[in-house]
């Protein structure tokens, strides 16, 4: 995030890792929790849910289009059980429009 959040924004993100024998979908919510005393500033909370899905050896080392297809699979796979909502169009900072 490259602003500072504001007390009434809250966020949700699809964060992807890519590893070398797994795949992990993550759910990343994160939302305001008032303001620290101490500082003056914003305190967040994050939530998180993830997934992983295993990467078969050979789609690591065969030709990209096999290995990006499972990646799509396994994020539609995701989107589905968590019954996550996609917006339908976003700016450049990542705000629906």
């Amino acid at each position: 995030m490259t602003a500072k959040s504001q007390t009434t924004e809250k966020k949700t993100f699809l964060a992807l890792d890519l590893g070398g024998t797994n795949f992990r979908v993550l759910l990343v919510e994160v939302s305001p929790a008032g303001i620290d005393p101490s500082t003056g500033m914003q305190k967040t909370n994050c939530k998180m849910d993830s997934k992983i899905y295993k990467v078969p050896a050979n789609l690591m080392s065969e030709h990209g289009d096999r290995l990006f297809d499972h990646i799509a699979h396994c994020i539609a796979d995701f989107i589905k059980i968590k019954k996550v909502k996609i917006a339908k169009s976003l700016n450049r900072e990542g705000y629906e429009i």
